[in-house]
């Protein structure tokens, strides 16, 4: 019952997880090196980051929450599947046939809405993070053509500037990346916990 669990989790730590060390160091030194660049837009794209998380931020709970209960059902439409074959004569004794299919149907309707909303949440959380960094290196540039414009800045120094700042981006791109997997390493863990709670309860009595 708990395998997708633990397999979900597996993938986080040995892979998802390392990845998103990774890009975070990358993502925090290339803003580091922006001061060293040009401190007034690096002040504004430490500024403006923040933009990025609202997505995560909105939608990481509930793409969380979302997830938990695609699992449940997973898990309530396994049961029934088990409890079908185990009970086959007595199904077949009593002419439950119907009856069994019928609530087949209805798991099967209620893990299809809770995987679409669980895709979907896990998405936004990505994508509206993408929108953010994009919203973010616009307003950077768009402050750096001022200043050049105004002669605070040159050409030259802006162009590297931009160049740095789309490492941000692209890490923090990357970053997002990962959030299905991190969700559902999340999802997992929470069960797990619900589990070994349950079994503490148990031997408790």
């Amino acid at each position: 019952r708990f395998s997708n669990d633990l397999n979900a989790v597996d993938r986080a730590v040995s892979n998802s997880l390392y990845q998103a060390l990774l890009f975070a160091l990358l993502g925090l030194s290339s803003v580091v090196v922006l001061f060293f660049v040009e401190w007034r837009l690096a002040c504004v794209t430490l500024v403006a980051l923040p933009i990025a998380a609202l997505g995560p931020e909105i939608f990481g709970g509930r793409a969380v929450r979302a997830g938990q209960q695609k699992k449940e059902q997973e898990a309530d439409l396994s049961g029934l599947v088990h409890q079908s074959i185990r009970g086959q004569r007595i199904v077949q004794a009593f002419g439950l046939q119907a009856a069994m299919v019928g609530r087949f149907h209805e798991h099967i309707g209620r893990l299809y809405y809770s995987s679409v909303w669980a895709t979907l949440f896990s998405s936004f959380a990505g994508k509206t993070s993408n929108l953010g960094v994009l919203l973010v290196q616009l307003l950077v540039i768009g402050v750096g053509a001022f200043l050049a414009l105004e002669g605070f800045l040159s050409a030259g120094m802006l162009i590297g500037f931009i160049g740095l700042l789309l490492n941000v981006g692209d890490a923090t791109t990357q970053l997002t990346a990962l959030c299905p997997d991190l969700v559902q390493a999340t999802v997992g863990l929470r069960r797990i916990d619900e589990l070994l709670d349950e079994s503490e309860d148990e031997a408790a009595r």
